[in-house]
């Protein structure tokens, strides 16, 4: 298509490309105008005081500077029904994220019995192999591993800065870049939310949070994010039911004005840096 091949991952993808391009090209566009499926590479902007200062607040509120020795797991759960009548079922659904020390970041999906997740290695001491075993790899307990190349590697990037929990460590990066967008109002369903942005760019992704500037907590992020069927689009999503136990906050329930991702427990155990006790002078 205008002289590139395109190369898809499901014949879903395929179709969904392919009925895009021929809208484009009944439209008149040039061929190969099918931008909506490419993932964008966001270019950098300079750290500005208002994005540092945003910034602080926000890590402080999250607590993200908190030591956690063991990895932070939030698990979401339901059931879902397939099929009608008495051929009805209903099925066990499972959803873990999980973050270990040095960025370790790992989304997991259950269905029933088999489970599938991928883990990959984001943090500065990069990805170290255990007993011959890849560190950023596709798994399931129905199929045999599948390692991460480097473009998978990245994508997977992406979801992981849509996870609060991990932007929330992105905070503490030397590269990071942090920036003010200024006070707004964000529509999402029929709610309208209001607060100071605050951009967050990190190795080519970029997720603005919308923050309540007195105390640092984010209502609502917005960031491209790719849809089920292979478009990206920028998505808006409400932030609420923050868990406040185990050393760490983290939103349990998003919203995106259509649908709702529940999560229903955090386990972790860290522990929040403690104020310096004030110093106390004997006198003589």
């Amino acid at each position: 298509v205008g002289e590139r091949l395109y190369i898809f991952a499901s014949d879903a993808c395929r179709a969904s490309f392919v009925q895009e391009a021929a809208k484009a090209s009944d439209a008149g566009a040039p061929a190969g105008t099918t931008n909506a499926f490419l993932e964008v590479i966001d270019a950098p902007f300079p750290t500005d005081a208002r994005g540092l200062e945003l910034s602080t607040a926000a890590r402080r509120w999250l607590r993200a500077d908190a030591a956690c020795p063991r990895e932070i797991v939030m698990t979401g759960q339901r059931t879902e029904r397939t099929g009608a009548g008495d051929a009805a079922v209903e099925n066990r659904v499972r959803e873990e994220v999980r973050l270990a020390p040095n960025l370790v970041f790992t989304e997991l999906s259950g269905w029933n019995d088999d489970a599938w997740w991928t883990t990959a290695t984001f943090g500065a001491e990069g990805a170290a192999t255990s007993g011959g075993a890849a560190a950023n790899a596709r798994r399931s307990t129905a199929q045999p591993e599948q390692p991460l190349d480097d473009a998978q590697f990245e994508a997977f990037r992406r979801v992981a800065m849509l996870e609060p929990l991990f932007l929330a460590r992105i905070l503490l990066q030397s590269d990071v870049k942090l920036a003010g967008g200024g006070a707004a109002e964000w529509k999402v369903g029929e709610k309208t939310l209001a607060g100071e942005i605050l951009r967050v760019h990190w190795r080519g992704v970029t997720v603005e949070w919308l923050l309540k500037a007195a105390t640092g907590q984010p209502v609502a992020q917005r960031a491209m994010k790719r849809a089920r069927d292979a478009r990206f689009a920028l998505v808006t999503e409400a932030l609420s039911n923050w868990n406040d136990r185990a050393g760490v906050r983290v939103p349990l329930t998003r919203h995106d004005g259509v649908a709702t991702r529940n999560f229903d427990t955090v386990d972790s155990d860290c522990n929040p840096p403690q104020p310096e006790a004030p110093s106390v002078r004997a006198e003589p």
